[in-house]
């Protein structure tokens, strides 16, 4: 089931209603990584360490996230990919500005 989003990227959760403007704005972050990734993929890399490293550099441009972890994983076994060949998911966890952990 895809993901609802709001148009700024953010997805729709009742935990997102409570963010203020900043943290709303830090907490796009997220969405931008998945983006940047997805764009490099659509250009035709499929090296996983090569889209986990542009996660990582479009993360941490958001001082105010912080992220748990951000991998390429396969779609169906969740084990880390080395090539990406088949259907895979961006497996992320907590992107938060530290204010509601």
């Amino acid at each position: 089931m895809p993901i609802v989003r709001e148009p700024d990227g953010l997805a729709l959760s009742s935990r997102n209603a409570y963010l203020g403007a900043e943290e709303r704005k830090a907490a796009t972050v997220l969405y931008r990584a998945l983006d940047a990734a997805r764009s490099e993929l659509a250009a035709g890399v499929r090296d996983a360490l090569q889209l986990q490293r542009v996660l990582h550099r479009t993360l941490s441009v958001e001082s105010q996230a912080r992220v748990d972890y951000a991998e390429i994983v396969d779609a169906e076994s969740f084990e880390p990919v080395v090539r990406v060949s088949k259907p895979f998911v961006h497996s992320a966890r907590r992107v938060s500005s530290g204010k509601r952990d």
